[in-house]
């Protein structure tokens, strides 16, 4: 099988330049901006926190029944993530701002709705990789909110999946927040790193081959990573 990436990964050593290919993108193509990585999600019918443009987000908010036409301060004391780089991976290119402070300066923007995790910086992922669902728990190690920033991650639980895959991509992965109304989806990663995988035994460079070579002969669209 033959490898066309822009980012390593542990179980590279299966590749050998013979075709199919397998396309894994992340960091030249871009992967998905941020306001279609939220219709994915919520065409998946997870469950995401508030978001679009910011001047729409602040309507929004000062039209709800609780608030009516209330005072504008009320956006002083809801925080927001602002995309400025809706590209950008591995937490950059956001910025956590008060509602407020986000529509003077950037009215414009995408940005979804900030929710602090009970408790300190915690995510959970969703990953798959061809048949292989695998849940981890991720703890930010220097207490940056942001996700994907050396975060400790566990295995929390792994199971075989052979229905068809809910997108067409052989390796994928979403990261949800802890909230009061459950688990809420904030980011769709088409390159996730799966070191912890590797490293617990839970996926090996042979059956990461296995799942590669079944996606190619019956899922040939999901091969085109990014």
């Amino acid at each position: 099988m033959r490898l066309l990436t822009d980012y390593d990964q542990w179980y590279d050593c299966i590749f050998d330049g013979a075709e199919p290919a397998f396309e894994r993108m992340a960091f030249t193509r871009g992967g998905l901006g941020k306001a279609a990585q939220f219709d994915l999600m919520k065409s998946m019918g997870l469950r995401t926190p508030p978001h679009g443009r910011i001047e729409d987000l602040a309507s929004g908010i000062l039209e709800m029944p609780a608030v009516g036409s209330g005072p504008r301060r009320v956006l002083d004391d809801i925080q927001c993530i602002v995309y400025l780089d809706e590209l950008a991976h591995r937490g950059q290119g956001k910025e956590r701002l008060t509602l407020q402070e986000a529509l003077r300066r950037y009215p414009r923007h995408f940005a979804s709705a900030y929710v602090a995790p009970p408790g300190g910086p915690v995510a959970y992922r969703w990953v798959r990789f061809g048949r292989r669902e695998y849940w981890l728990r991720q703890a930010g190690g220097s207490g940056d909110w942001r996700s994907n920033r050396n975060d400790e991650e566990t295995v929390v639980s792994h199971a075989w999946r052979p229905e068809a895959m809910p997108i067409p991509r052989v390796v994928w992965a979403i990261d949800f927040v802890p909230s009061a109304e459950g688990l809420l989806a904030v980011d769709f990663n088409t390159a996730p790193q799966l070191a912890v995988l590797g490293e617990q035994g839970l996926l090996t460079a042979e059956q990461a081959r296995i799942e590669l070579e079944w996606a190619a002969a019956h899922r040939p669209e999901s091969m085109k990573q990014y």
